[in-house]
């Protein structure tokens, strides 16, 4: 959405031609062109969807851990994922 208000104001605002836009910006003119002609978006189209995450499976070992504040609670905490089964995101812990 901010790119989309940026080209917006570049044109109406400031003047900019369209090619000096896509220079700016990396975006092709033909992205400047559609977005300009194109009513004001209120919001974008897409929106990424909210995902489990890797560790969710293991929060009270990752809260229980972290409670304990220090390195080797951190250490500890990893391990205790990893005993617990996670394959990925263990190395986050570290």
């Amino acid at each position: 959405m901010a790119m989309y208000a940026k080209v917006r104001r570049m044109r109406l605002r400031e003047g900019l031609s369209i090619s000096e836009i896509a220079r700016r910006t990396s975006l092709s003119r033909n992205t400047i062109k559609r977005w300009l002609v194109e009513p004001v978006l209120k919001e974008m189209r897409y929106e990424r969807p909210v995902g489990s995450k890797n560790l969710d499976a293991h929060a009270g070992v990752v809260a229980q851990g972290a409670g304990d504040g220090c390195a080797a609670a951190a250490q500890g905490t990893a391990d205790g994922v990893a005993a617990a089964g996670a394959a990925e995101g263990v190395g986050l812990l570290r």
